[in-house]
């Protein structure tokens, strides 16, 4: 991977493509050709994610016997998963409800 010279205006619509995108920030970077833990430094420098702040949210897991079974209080409802979902979706379900 070489290394691309990026001006801040053209790190921002690179964040919100992402944002757009749908993608999880590691597909997202993989599909860019960029790499994830500089990408997820450039979102902290430009306010895009908060690098100080460490919140914990209650998880409720159900174990049925043929499946598993994710439950989220966001504080504004519940949401239920069959399956487990990979964590880059639910960091980022988490951060579109804030």
């Amino acid at each position: 991977m070489s290394k691309t010279y990026r001006s801040k205006e053209q790190w921002i619509e690179l964040i919100q493509a992402h944002k757009e995108s749908g993608l999880t920030a590691a597909a997202f970077c993989r599909q860019q050709g960029i790499n994830a833990k500089y990408f997820s430094k450039r979102q902290k420098d430009f306010g895009f994610r908060s690098s100080t702040k460490n919140e914990f949210i209650q998880v409720k897991v159900d174990k049925p016997l043929h499946r598993t079974v994710m439950s989220l209080n966001t504080g504004h409802g519940q949401i239920e998963f069959n399956t487990w979902p990979d964590p880059d979706y639910v960091h980022q379900l988490l951060q579109a409800l804030r």
